[in-house]
């Protein structure tokens, strides 16, 4: 009887032992995995820009009853055919993120414009635009002028939690670069101002992802493994203290 225990206690401690040097190897792979990144999610931007160019501000996504309207801006001799498509797009694309219902004023030269209006500059003229447009506070008005490539960004006064002043400023800059780099023979104003729209709202509302947050699938993996491997040691053992009984009364 004493060399059953024996041998049932060296077949407890093998079963043990393998299932510990396999936790410990699903371990080293799930840590190899995660600082590789691996299975992890990555921040809205954060595959795409380098760390020191997108916000460091967690912006709450702002909630509205305004849907953006259909065709989300006025054309005064500025977009070709099929540009204005990709702008709306853009802009529902923009208001999925942020929240914020965005409309565009195109002019071909602002200040031609304004001659005949009662308007004497064009910054006075802009600041009075958003009142004229629209009732409420929630829009954001962005005015471009072709002929300066001038950009003006306003944003309603309930919105500014979301598009605050350093918001502003990314979408400014990221539309007035890509204005530079397109050059004005090739330009696609759809792009820029549609899609280059949409990729300023991922990093505008950036949201920097928690150890855990980022590693969920890998670390989901591992409890999962773990509570089976659990089990599997507990039903091994279960399995030779019943043998081992069994072959006591059977000697």
């Amino acid at each position: 009887m004493r060399r059953i225990r024996e041998y049932d206690t060296k077949q407890l401690k093998l079963i043990i032992s393998v299932a510990i040097f396999i936790v410990f190897i699903i371990i080293l792979f799930l840590a190899f995995a995660i600082n590789k990144g691996i299975g992890s999610k990555a921040a809205p931007n954060e595959d795409e820009y380098d760390k020191d160019s997108y916000s460091q501000i967690d912006r709450p996504q702002y909630s509205s009853k305004l849907k953006p309207d259909k065709i989300p801006y006025s054309d005064y001799g500025v977009l070709y055919t099929g540009e204005g498509d990709k702008i709306a797009v853009g802009v529902d694309s923009f208001y999925d993120t942020t929240g914020v219902c965005c409309y565009y004023e195109f002019y071909n030269d602002l200040s031609t414009y304004i001659k005949d209006t009662a308007y004497e500059t064009v910054d006075s003229y802009v600041k009075d635009r958003y009142g004229v447009l629209f009732s409420d506070q929630e829009h954001l008005l962005i005015i471009f002028d072709d002929q300066t490539n001038n950009i003006y960004v306003t944003p309603g006064s309930d919105i500014t939690k979301t598009i605050d002043e350093e918001a502003t400023l990314i979408i400014k800059d990221y539309l007035l670069s890509s204005l530079t780099e397109e050059g004005k023979a090739n330009i696609d104003y759809g792009m820029v101002f549609g899609t280059n729209l949409s990729n300023s709202a991922k990093r505008i509302m950036y949201h920097k992802l928690s150890f855990f947050e980022k590693n969920t699938l890998m670390l989901t993996i591992l409890i999962i493994v773990s509570i089976i491997l659990f089990l599997l040691i507990v039903f091994l053992i279960y399995v030779a203290i019943v043998t081992a009984e069994k072959d006591t009364k059977d000697n």
